[in-house]
């Protein structure tokens, strides 16, 4: 049983990743277009400033996940603290390990 379900949690990561890389590509794609026909727009050229503005503020769209990820935690009364202490502890252990080394 315990099988089945890590394959299922295996086949879910990859997809769910799979899915994310085709939305990264479809929002990259998609906003080239869109400045591609500003740019080329006879009625209002666009300056490069804007274009750089436009282009580098489509990159809050991968902050959306983790800001509803904060307020789920938030709202339900999880403790951050509490629920990544396996993670944390790992991150301090890979440090430490690597001021040894040093």
């Amino acid at each position: 049983m315990e099988d089945t379900a890590k394959k299922c949690k295996y086949f879910f990561n990859h997809f769910a990743g799979a899915i994310y890389l085709s939305l990264v590509i479809l929002i990259w794609v998609v906003s080239a277009m869109i400045i591609q026909m500003m740019y080329n727009s006879e009625s209002n050229p666009a300056t490069p400033l804007f274009l750089t503005y436009y282009s580098t503020s489509f990159f809050i769209i991968y902050l959306i996940p983790k800001a509803l990820k904060l307020l789920k935690d938030k709202l339900f009364g999880e403790d951050l603290e509490t629920s990544n202490t396996s993670s944390h502890n790992e991150i301090n252990r890979m440090h430490k390990s690597k001021l040894r080394i040093h």
